[in-house]
């Protein structure tokens, strides 16, 4: 499972992804970038939990689920 994880040169990590183009009409930004802090392990865990609720929304999405459900307004 690819992280879209990086480490910026401050030698913090960052979550950058693009997009999917299903979810498109629910995000107001092509790209999702969220810091994940300095820590290795903790980065790498919440890398994971936004892939996972990325690709459950990914699934959800053709079903005709609520926009509330799928974006956890």
């Amino acid at each position: 499972m690819k992280l879209y994880m990086t480490q910026t040169k401050f030698n913090t990590y960052q979550y950058k992804r693009r997009v999917p183009t299903k979810l498109s009409k629910y995000f107001n930004t092509n790209t999702i970038r969220v810091s994940l802090g300095a820590e290795l392990l903790e980065a790498t865990q919440q890398a994971i939990i936004f892939n996972t609720t990325l690709n459950e929304a990914l699934q959800l999405q053709p079903l005709g689920i609520s926009k509330d459900i799928l974006i956890g307004q």
